[in-house]
């Protein structure tokens, strides 16, 4: 849809460097899923075993939602779940507390890093490449332009007409002039 935008210099690179960046992000968000669900179902499955309505509503809103807000650093709702539901002492609540922290320095520390050092990385590449970025997608723009041999002809058959109008008129005007100098003389 933007496919026009590509043309201009200065945002032609730009768009490229967010269609790569979206590409970049999914691969990001595949991981993140994975490691989110990992920690989501063994916590949960450690600290309210057989509490879960097992329906859609009932996974998501018990599993899912609260792991996804940590990533945002809100971590009340998830310490007030594994503080309520088991003993202090216990060995399942030791084990959910380092499973808290190991997710915790996991997500928002080591793979937030990761996806800053992919977008910085895929920055400079398009950074380092802007002009021959930019070249191939103006081309690419102008290629998917259709361009008819009927098209060709007219326009040189207007050419020619225009070309031949301008020159009987110019040797005309100077034939004038010519025979104006001449007999002024």
């Amino acid at each position: 849809a933007l496919g026009f935008m590509n043309v201009i210099e200065f945002l032609g690179p730009k768009l490229y460097m967010i269609s790569k960046m979206l590409k970049d992000l999914a691969f990001f968000m595949c991981i993140l899923l994975i490691v989110c669900t990992g920690y989501s179902v063994a916590s949960r499955a450690v600290c309210l075993n057989g509490q879960i309505e097992f329906s859609g509503k009932g996974i998501f809103r018990q599993i899912f939602y609260p792991v996804y807000y940590m990533m945002y650093g809100i971590f009340d709702t998830d310490f007030q779940v594994l503080d309520e539901s088991l003993h202090v002492d216990s060995l399942e609540s030791a084990s959910a507390h380092v499973l808290l922290a190991i997710h915790v320095m996991f997500v928002n520390v080591l793979l937030l890093n990761l996806l800053i050092a992919m977008f910085s990385n895929r920055f400079q590449q398009v950074e380092d490449e802007t002009k021959i970025v930019w070249y191939n997608l103006r081309y690419t723009f102008v290629r998917m332009i259709p361009i008819e041999a009927d098209c060709h002809k007219k326009w040189s058959a207007f050419e020619k007409t225009c070309t031949d109008h301008f020159a009987e008129t110019q040797v005309t005007d100077r034939s004038i002039e010519h025979r104006e100098n001449s007999s002024d003389t």
